[in-house]
Parts: structure tokens; C-alpha cells; sequence
């Protein structure tokens, strides 16, 4: 595979597991999907994991590379949104655009309410000014609630205030003494063996697994 998939914080991990490896060693690619940035190949990866033949462990992992990739994509719902909301191509019979129609059109393909349709719109047009938390997001470090709850808490702010709390706020948020209960335990395991060390471990053994089998 020609895509590409890094470690947060690290170069380029140059081997992206192929579909053999999903169904021969489960558990590695699992490990590995848990801490590589969010993107096309992990996703396609991840969907061929066979839930039945993962250990209790790989689950988890699985859990993880999950919601890491929902993040992922809740950023590029959040960035088209506040295109559809700062562009509206919806004209009225008179030739007037009418932003109303964008809400009724984002209710309608998510189905949704039209108020809850109204603050995605809100949402997204905030996040706009908070580039550091949509980065987050779409690398799968903070989830999309975070995201969501940082933009509301910003709503008619100044821009040089908005950028303070974000900072203050993100920089809470990465301090690993506030990480929840299950972030703790994805990222050390009893044993010893975080969920980083194994997937550095998993990407090692895959290439030699595999390097003679045929890709699907």
C-alpha cells in the first residue's frame, strides 16, 4: 500500500499493515491502528478485524483506532459544515440568499432537528476561529464532545479571548494527570506494556509476517 500512516510525535512509520495481516495477526494491527494518526488506511484496515478472533486486549485497541478515526472524520463534517454556512448557494425566487435554506438542507441529509441542524452550523463556523482544536480533533487526540463543548464555551467571545481559553483549556487537556481512567489503562497495561510500546512492537513483527505473502 503507497499511503503512508505516522505515530504521533514520530516520523513517517513508513509499512501500512495490509488486509492478511488484519486477519493473521489481529491483535498487532490492532495495537497499531491505536496510535497512528487517523486516515483512509487505517480505516480500511480496521474494518476487517475480525472482533470474534481479537484478544480482550485488541478489542480495546480497537476501541481506541475506532475513535480516533470518528474524530478524524467529525473534523471534515465540522470543516464542510462552516463552508456550507459561510457560502450559502441557495437563492430565493426574488435571487436573495437565504442561509435558512443551509440549515434546512443540513437537517434534512443528517436528519436532524432544525435547531440541532442550527448550532452544528454554529459549531462549525466557531471552530473556524479554534484551528488548534479542529488539529486535535483530526488527528484523533481530543473527541469530537471536546470539540463541540470548546466552541460553545467560546460562542461571542473576541478572538483574543477565544485563543486563551483554547490554549488553556488544550494544554489541560494534554496534561496526562487529567487523562480519564480509560486512557489510562489503554496506555499502560498491567505488565508493563503501553499501547504505544506495542504497536511500535506490532509494526516489527508485521513486515516480517507478511513480507512474502501475497496483498489482497
Amino acid at each position: 500500500m503507497s499511503e503512508v500512516a505516522a505515530f504521533e510525535g514520530d516520523g513517517p512509520e513508513r509499512y501500512v499493515p495490509t488486509l492478511l495481516d488484519a486477519e493473521v495477526v489481529p491483535d498487532d494491527v490492532a495495537a497499531w491502528a491505536a496510535v497512528v494518526r487517523p486516515g483512509s488506511a487505517v480505516v480500511s484496515t480496521l474494518m476487517v478485524l475480525d472482533r470474534e478472533r481479537l484478544s480482550y486486549e485488541g478489542r480495546v485497541d480497537a476501541l481506541v483506532a475506532l475513535q480516533r478515526q470518528r474524530a478524524w472524520l467529525a473534523a471534515a463534517e465540522h470543516r464542510l459544515l462552516a463552508t456550507m454556512a459561510g457560502d450559502p448557494v441557495v437563492t430565493t425566487p426574488l435571487g436573495e440568499v437565504d442561509k435558512q435554506w443551509v440549515r434546512e438542507d443540513v437537517a434534512c441529509a443528517l436528519r436532524l432537528s432544525t435547531n440541532t441542524a442550527s448550532s452544528r452550523l454554529a459549531v462549525a463556523r466557531e471552530l473556524t476561529r479554534l484551528p488548534a482544536t479542529v488539529a486535535l480533533l483530526e488527528r484523533g487526540e481530543i473527541s469530537t464532545h471536546h470539540a463541540r463543548a470548546l466552541a460553545e464555551a467560546t460562542l461571542g467571545l473576541d478572538q483574543a479571548t477565544a485563543t486563551a481559553i483554547e490554549t488553556a483549556v488544550l494544554e489541560k487537556q494534554r496534561t496526562p494527570a487529567r487523562r480519564s481512567t480509560a486512557q489510562r489503562s489503554v496506555c499502560s497495561r498491567p505488565g508493563g506494556r503501553g499501547v504505544r510500546q506495542r504497536a511500535r512492537g506490532a509494526s516489527q513483527r508485521i513486515p516480517s509476517r507478511s513480507a512474502n505473502a501475497p496483498t489482497r
